[in-house]
């Protein structure tokens, strides 16, 4: 058994759906947070700016898992 049908199998749809949403709006790598550091000359601001993305990818997810399952891809 490969690896599709064995995720197929074990992740709703509903779940995948959040994972890459949360995935797509959350991707704040090294250099992205020291270019950030750099432009705002503030770490204050800086993980102001890292918190707020989590937020909004956060409660991003929750609202397509919820809207997910509303339309019955909860598995």
């Amino acid at each position: 058994m490969g690896l599709a049908p064995t995720l197929a199998a074990q992740v709703a749809p509903a779940s995948a759906l959040a994972f890459l949403t949360v995935t797509m709006l959350f991707i704040p790598c090294m250099a992205t947070v020291a270019v950030m550091r750099q432009e705002t000359g503030s770490w204050r601001w800086t993980l102001f700016d890292i918190a707020l993305l989590l937020a909004i990818a956060l409660v991003s997810g929750i609202l397509v898992y919820h809207g997910a399952g509303a339309l019955g891809m909860e598995g």
